[in-house]
């Protein structure tokens, strides 16, 4: 019996994770407009300001977090 419930939990988890991945990869969007203005400061500081408006595409996830990615050294 003890078996026969850890394979079940083994399975529910399986299939739980398989939904997230799924979730996960209903994102689809574009970005139809973007505006970014870079301003160069004496001491070699860069700000960087933007304006990104995006469009889901008809049917997939809402975007409900957006994480930008610098350029660096590493």
């Amino acid at each position: 019996m003890m078996k026969y419930l850890q394979r079940i939990s083994a399975i529910a988890l399986l299939l739980l994770g398989l939904q997230a991945v799924a979730v996960a990869a209903e994102y689809n969007f574009s970005i139809p407009k973007a505006d970014v203005v870079i301003t160069i400061e004496p001491e070699g500081s860069a700000f960087i300001y933007y304006t990104l408006t995006f469009k889901c595409s008809p049917g997939a996830h809402v975007i409900d977090i957006v994480d930008i990615g610098m350029p660096s050294s590493k």
